[in-house]
């Protein structure tokens, strides 16, 4: 079975506030799924999010929204 992370969880590792994990989410950027009104992340999804924006600084592509 999938291990399921809530947005308090992924917000540390990405080392972002959780309301940035929001936004990620709206933008389509995080891939994410949706149960209720709640929204978790595979740890597989999650690793491969952090694989393709190694490098990349999250908050400098948030504040150029």
């Amino acid at each position: 079975m999938t291990e399921l992370i809530t947005i308090k969880e992924v917000a540390p590792i990405l080392r972002i506030k959780p309301v940035t994990v929001r936004r990620l989410i709206k933008r389509g950027d995080l891939p994410f799924i949706r149960i209720g009104n709640r929204y978790v992340f595979s740890a597989e999804n999650l690793a491969e999010f952090i694989a393709r924006n190694k490098g990349n600084s999250l908050k400098e592509a948030e504040s150029n929204q």
